[in-house]
């Protein structure tokens, strides 16, 4: 805490304030136990098809799913999933049938779906109102990562992203330290990681 004084000059005189000045940290730090452990090789996939989206002319935004396992408040991503999307610079729409063809996908391999992962075009990585409002399946204790510049510069370091979560029925950024102590990236056993790109695949009857 730091404190310190404030003068400045009024029509009435020098007026003397003293203000307590607080550090707060920015965002959302929950009070839990979890843990996120997200696999190098689904960073790279993730990476790469969000790189594809803006690699179009225009650039788009892009669109992954994350799933895995949960065990003992730690979330294990393990599987990446590219859905089938209408994307344009400022925005990105999956369909019914996409959604349905990924919760087929989900139920099959006995996945729970922990986070999606989409791009905006600037470095700005709020949640904007479509965001919070359209973000498909959300509930309690989801994930959303906004990546900058269209994933120009990755994904890594998870501060340049704006990671939030779903808590209380809205979506609520973490703050960094959260990020830095709660989330890592390693190599998870190569037999349970799997990609799954729906994004050229018929839609269900």
């Amino acid at each position: 805490m730091t404190q310190f004084i404030l003068e400045f000059q009024t029509k009435h005189g020098i007026v003397v304030k003293w203000f307590n000045w607080f550090r707060k940290p920015k965002g959302f730090y929950p009070k839990d136990v979890k843990k996120y452990i997200v696999d190098v090789q689904v960073i790279e996939f993730t990476e790469r098809v969000l790189r594809e989206y803006g690699n179009k002319k225009p650039s788009c935004e892009g669109l992954i799913y994350w799933a895995g396992h949960v065990q003992n408040n730690i979330h294990y991503i393990t599987h990446a999933i590219a859905p089938k999307t209408q994307a344009s610079r400022y925005g990105i729409q999956t369909s019914h049938n996409s959604n349905a063809l990924v919760v087929e996908y989900l139920c099959d391999n006995d996945l729970v779906y922990i986070s999606q992962v989409h791009t905006h075009p600037g470095k700005w990585v709020d949640h904007s109102d479509v965001d919070n409002e359209e973000t498909a399946f959300r509930s309690e204790g989801f994930l959303s990562v906004v990546v900058p510049l269209f994933s120009k510069n990755g994904i890594l370091p998870w501060e340049q992203c704006g990671v939030h979560l779903y808590h209380g029925s809205e979506f609520k950024r973490l703050a960094n330290r959260y990020l830095s102590k709660r989330f890592s990236v390693k190599k998870i056993n190569q037999n349970k990681v799997e990609f799954k790109d729906f994004r050229y695949e018929r839609d269900l009857v």
